[in-house]
């Protein structure tokens, strides 16, 4: 849309943030994700490595366990602390 303004972030490796995750994921501490094409985070899987879209690459780490496996849209709580690789 035209004339629209969004808030953007360029965090170098390393950097912590507060992500959004995907509803339907259950995230545990270590794992890997990728972009869901939402602006939110799911769990990178192997069915992801088998393309070129860099919503197939690792974006971060996750660095706490985050349960979104029995949410919806409306849950609160689908943020989790991770590490941008």
């Amino acid at each position: 849309t035209t004339n629209k303004q969004v808030q953007c972030l360029v965090c170098p490796t390393g950097t912590e943030i507060n992500a959004l995750i995907a509803d339907g994921q259950s995230i545990a501490k270590g794992d890997y994700l990728v972009s869901n094409g939402n602006g939110y985070l799911k769990e990178y899987t192997a069915a992801d490595s088998a393309g070129t879209d860099l919503e197939e690459f690792p974006l971060a780490i996750a660095l706490e366990a985050c349960d979104m496996s029995s949410s919806s849209s409306l849950d609160p709580s689908d943020r989790c602390i991770v590490e941008i690789l």
